[in-house]
């Protein structure tokens, strides 16, 4: 039986995707990821999340600082003002993550703008998402938001390509969020890049689709809501 949260086996289809996990033990995993989806925990936090005593976590914690992956700040809390330290992924840890398409696809778009203009860039993410789409529908068949089955297989793929993809389904919306944005590099220098992951998911389930938050503009994740009918 397999005990493990959500999360955890989102993370160890994920870290597939990321080769700079392979070779760290899987405490330091756990504790890179989870900063990575919460943006900032405690000790006491990540020994809650993880099950197991906060000297273990923090004997791993501080090989990351020395790292340069994971950074700390101090705040007093409490009527007796005790220390209590709050860590982080640097951006150095941060940059782990995939966050951007290769260099020549970021001279490309720099290229379609200047002999294009804005019209050349839309063209071009429309183009990608008609890739994806096709994508999806050739290796998934996902065609609604109700089918729990391909919406698992469709996290899967999404999870392949770095986005670290959740879902979940509330009364009558299901909830999509991304904890890792590929396109983060892209996107902030041509904001189209979020406007068209909307459109995909929108041209994808056949529905208005609400986009929530962007890591883009300094949220933890990318969150979009489906109004299920």
């Amino acid at each position: 039986m397999d005990n493990r949260t959500d999360f955890e086996v989102k993370a160890s289809v994920v870290s597939d995707a990321f080769a700079f996990l392979h070779d760290l033990n899987q405490t330091k995993k756990r504790i890179i990821l989870y900063l990575k989806q919460y943006g900032e925990l405690t000790l006491q936090q990540m020994s809650d999340l993880m099950g197991i005593s906060k000297m273990a976590i923090l004997k791993q914690v501080r090989a990351l600082e020395r790292s340069g992956i994971v950074t700390k700040s101090t705040v007093i809390t409490g009527k007796r003002g005790r220390p209590n330290h709050i860590f982080r992924l640097t951006n150095s840890g941060k940059m782990l993550f995939p966050n951007s398409y290769p260099l020549i696809s970021q001279s490309a778009l720099d290229f379609i703008e200047t002999k294009l203009g804005k019209h050349g860039i839309e063209e071009f993410f429309g183009y990608r998402n008609r890739v994806m789409l096709e994508k999806v529908a050739n290796e998934v068949g996902l065609k609604n938001c109700n089918d729990m089955e391909k919406l698992e297989e469709f996290k899967k793929l999404r999870n392949k390509d770095g986005y670290m993809f959740e879902f979940k389904i509330l009364a009558n919306e299901l909830e999509i969020i991304q904890y890792n944005c590929p396109l983060y590099t892209v996107a902030s220098k041509y904001p189209e890049a979020c406007r068209y992951e909307k459109e995909f998911f929108e041209k994808l389930f056949g529905c208005p689709i609400e986009n929530v938050s962007t890591i883009v503009s300094n949220k933890k994740f990318c969150k979009f809501k489906v109004h299920l009918s």
